[in-house]
């Protein structure tokens, strides 16, 4: 069987011939008791349960393919469907006639508000108190760097490309650090990662990765092959300009991490495992055939580093022979 191309729509696809099989399964189950019941895709929400032309049930359906992890408190899948759902109330949807229901691959984690919630031993005090809890310490910034939980995520980007015209003068260097180039090299250098160690990323990695990658000489000083162990190349005397000043570019870098990362989370292209590891969720383009040479020479270094460090071992190796901490 052929590989599947990098650009490949199939996870895509999967989840809505999923969506269509769930609203056929779930239509089945109320066809008898209520046969005047009607079913539609993609209107108010993934699948809508309707009579006489008014909603009933609103049902929210979350598939993965890539990850196998918990509907945990602070889950993006359970915060963006619970957005969706205020954008409904907000928009003139009945409270008193209507069900909601989160339909997910992924499984409810012991004691979480998404558990508290389910029919079975529901409690709803309960998950209002833990969804409480998490909204309030989201909002610091420990906690929205490892989990990206903000209330605004899907005006994020937009707000990021506003200013991003106001932050940076020449507009070349905007274009290297904006948000959307920096989560492609982060999604390139995690799938190299990945390749060789399939538990995921360390979280440090993209704050280490970038500064190497979009430094001009660092980069250009990279070998052809990672045949060459990191450990070496590092310790080359030919090679010293990665180290000088590399603590306090990656340093003054560490904001745009965190923009980038958030960014690539808010477009389902990064995640955060159970573990507080990274992950991709789809395969990142290698390269772009009409891009000007210095991004393509980005993307080989991203892969570069996901390739090296992978092979490191313990990470806080690398970060040591680099001069850093995490």
């Amino acid at each position: 069987m052929q590989d599947r191309s990098q650009y490949s729509a199939a996870a895509s696809l999967l989840g809505y011939i999923y969506q269509c099989r769930l609203a056929l399964l779930e239509s089945l189950k109320r066809l008898k008791p209520d046969p005047d019941i009607a079913v539609a895709i993609e209107t108010l929400d993934d699948v809508v349960f309707e009579k006489g032309g008014s909603p009933t049930e609103v049902i929210q359906v979350k598939h993965h393919i890539a990850r196998k992890a918990s509907l945990t408190n602070a889950s993006t899948d359970l915060w963006k469907t619970i957005r969706i759902w205020y954008d409904l109330f907000s928009g003139g949807l009945s409270e008193e006639n209507s069900i909601l229901c989160l339909m997910t691959t992924e499984e409810s984690a012991e004691n979480s508000a998404a558990r508290h919630l389910r029919i079975e031993g529901r409690n709803i005090t309960e998950a209002e108190t833990l969804l409480l809890q998490t909204s309030q310490t989201s909002s610091n910034e420990s906690n929205r760097e490892s989990l990206l939980i903000d209330n605004d995520l899907e005006q994020y980007d937009d707000t990021l490309i506003e200013e991003w015209a106001i932050r940076f003068d020449p507009p070349e260097i905007a274009a290297l650090l904006n948000p959307a180039f920096c989560g492609f090299l982060m999604s390139t250098g995690l799938d190299a990662y990945t390749q060789n160690v399939n538990e995921g990323v360390p979280y440090a990695f993209p704050f280490v990765m970038l500064p190497l990658v979009l430094h001009k000489p660092t980069r250009q000083a990279f070998p052809r092959s990672s045949r060459t162990a990191f450990s070496a190349w590092i310790t080359n005397a030919d090679t010293v300009i990665a180290k000088v000043g590399f603590a306090e570019r990656a340093k003054n870098m560490a904001p745009y991490v965190k923009e980038a990362l958030a960014f690539a989370m808010q477009h389902n292209s990064i995640y955060v495992t159970e573990s507080g590891r990274l992950k991709t969720l789809n395969p990142a383009p290698k390269l772009f055939p009409n891009a000007t040479q210095e991004v393509n020479e980005c993307a080989r270094a991203a892969l570069m580093c996901g390739k090296w460090f992978s092979m490191v071992g313990d990470f806080k190796t690398a970060m040591a022979l680099l001069g850093v901490k995490p």
